[in-house]
């Protein structure tokens, strides 16, 4: 048995961590990668700048899969694939940033609204 939610947890944009539907997760990360570039261009300061090419965009907006002994995880935005077992994550796939994905994703959430 499965189950699917997605998970963000705002950086770069007001927010708190929480669970939400395909539609505001695929917004949130919309967003966030708008704010992130806007960080790294130093227009919030050299202290935010210095954060965000350190953080970078990773976590922000993952899908979860839950299965009966592990969750399989997918960043939205880096497409970094990882697997939870009791707690521990293990990456799976190393992501790539890429605004094509990212908006591929949106167009699909905006055609099932």
């Amino acid at each position: 048995m499965q189950n699917q939610y997605y998970h963000v947890a705002p950086r770069y944009t007001a927010g708190s961590p929480a669970a939400v539907t395909p539609r505001i997760a695929a917004d949130i990360a919309k967003t966030e990668v708008a704010f992130y570039s806007h960080v790294l261009e130093g227009m919030w300061g050299a202290e935010w700048q210095a954060r965000a090419k350190k953080e970078g965009l990773d976590g922000i907006v993952e899908s979860h899969l839950v299965y009966a002994n592990h969750t399989l995880c997918c960043d939205i935005i880096t497409l970094r694939r990882s697997k939870i077992v009791a707690g521990k994550r293990t990456i799976i796939q190393e992501g790539r940033s890429s605004t094509s994905v990212l908006n591929e994703f949106l167009r699909r959430e905006e055609q099932r609204t």
